[in-house]
C-alpha cells in the first residue's frame, strides 16, 4: 500500500477550501482569494473560471445545465455558466457564510451560517425552500448515493437525518461530537455514516439507528474533510494538523500518513480531499496547493 506525490497544482493566492468534480478528468476548486479555477489531471496549469469580490468557500458543479455554483463566507451564493463564464446571478441568502453546496438530484441545497438550509430550483435559480434546523451553522452534508436520505451537521454537534423527496426530518443523532462537524460521508452499501468534526475524532454510525459502531482518535486537531474511495474499502481524511490519513472503512483502522515524516506533505491544514479514482488522490490545503497523488493498493494482489 503506497501513496506517492504525482503533481502540485498551485496559482491561488489564499488558502483553499473546496473542490468538486466538473467532468471525469476536471475539477474545481474555490478559494479565500475569490478565484474559481478549473484543473485536469492531466494538464499542470489551471484554468480561471471567475473571480468574485469574497472569500470563496464552497462550491458544486450542475452537470445538467453546466452551471458552477458557489458560496461565500458572508453568505453569498454564485451562479457561474461553465462555458461562457458568465456571472448568471449572485445574492447573499445565508447570514455568517454558506458553508456547503450539493446538488441533490433535480435541486440544489445550501448551509448556512444561521443553521438553515435552502432548496433551490437550479433551472429557475430561485429558492423555493428554507428550513432552519440547528442553533448553531450548518457546515456537513452528505447524500446517500442509493437512498432518499441526506445527512446534515454543523456547530451543535448534532447529526441530522433527513429525507430529500419531502425535506422531512427523519432523526436526530444528539451529541455526535463534542463540538462542530465538519463534514459527513456515507458509505454506499452498508448503512455507515462517517463523520469527523473538532475533536479530532471519526466517529461511524449507523443512520438507520443512530447508533455509533465505531470512533476512533483520528487526528491532533480538527478533521475538516472525509472522502471514501471508489471501491468503498477505504475512507480518506484531512486536517488542521496538516495530514491525511487512510483508514479501512469497515473498522475505522489506520492504513496509511502523510503528514510532514514523509517527503512531500502539505504546509499548512488540510481542508479539503476527493477519492475521484481508484488510484487517485486529491487534497487542497491552506498552504495554497492543490496535490494530486498516485494511490496503490496492494492488498488487491494477496
Amino acid at each position: 500500500m503506497e501513496i506517492h506525490q504525482q503533481s502540485i497544482r498551485m496559482g491561488h493566492q489564499s488558502g483553499i477550501y473546496d473542490l468538486c468534480m466538473n467532468g471525469a478528468e476536471q475539477f474545481l476548486s474555490v478559494a479565500g482569494d475569490g478565484w474559481i479555477v478549473q484543473w485536469n489531471f492531466r494538464e499542470e496549469d489551471g484554468s480561471l473560471i471567475s473571480k468574485v469580490d469574497g472569500q470563496l468557500f464552497s462550491v458544486a458543479f450542475d452537470s445538467q445545465r453546466k452551471r458552477i455554483w458557489t458560496g461565500d463566507m458572508n453568505g453569498g451564493v454564485y451562479i457561474i455558466d461553465e462555458s461562457t463564464r458568465q456571472l448568471l446571478y449572485k445574492v447573499k441568502r445565508h447570514q455568517k457564510g454558506t458553508y456547503a453546496i450539493e446538488v441533490v438530484g433535480d435541486h440544489v441545497l445550501t448551509l448556512g451560517g444561521e443553521g438553515a438550509f435552502s432548496v433551490w430550483d437550479p433551472e429557475a435559480m430561485a429558492p423555493l425552500h428554507t428550513f432552519q434546523l440547528s442553533a448553531a451553522h450548518l457546515r456537513a452534508i452528505a447524500v446517500h448515493p442509493k437512498r432518499p436520505i441526506m445527512a446534515l451537521a454543523g456547530g451543535e454537534g448534532h447529526i441530522f437525518i433527513v429525507d430529500t423527496e419531502q425535506w422531512n426530518w427523519v432523526q436526530t443523532i444528539e451529541e455526535a461530537h463534542d463540538s462542530s462537524i465538519f463534514d459527513l460521508c456515507f458509505h454506499p452499501t452498508t448503512s455507515a455514516l462517517m463523520s469527523g468534526g473538532r475533536d479530532a475524532m471519526i466517529r461511524s454510525w449507523d443512520w438507520e439507528t443512530g447508533v455509533l459502531k465505531k470512533e476512533v482518535p483520528a487526528h491532533l486537531f480538527t478533521v475538516n474533510t472525509l472522502a471514501v474511495s471508489p471501491d468503498q474499502k477505504w475512507l480518506l481524511s484531512g486536517s488542521r494538523d496538516k495530514s491525511f490519513k487512510l483508514w479501512r472503512a469497515e473498522d475505522l483502522k489506520l492504513q496509511k500518513v502523510v503528514d510532514v515524516t514523509k517527503e512531500s506533505y502539505h504546509m499548512n491544514s488540510v481542508n479539503k480531499v476527493l477519492w475521484p479514482k481508484s488510484d487517485l488522490l486529491v487534497t487542497a490545503s491552506d498552504d495554497r496547493t492543490i496535490r494530486l497523488w498516485k494511490w496503490s493498493d496492494s492488498t488487491r494482489n494477496h
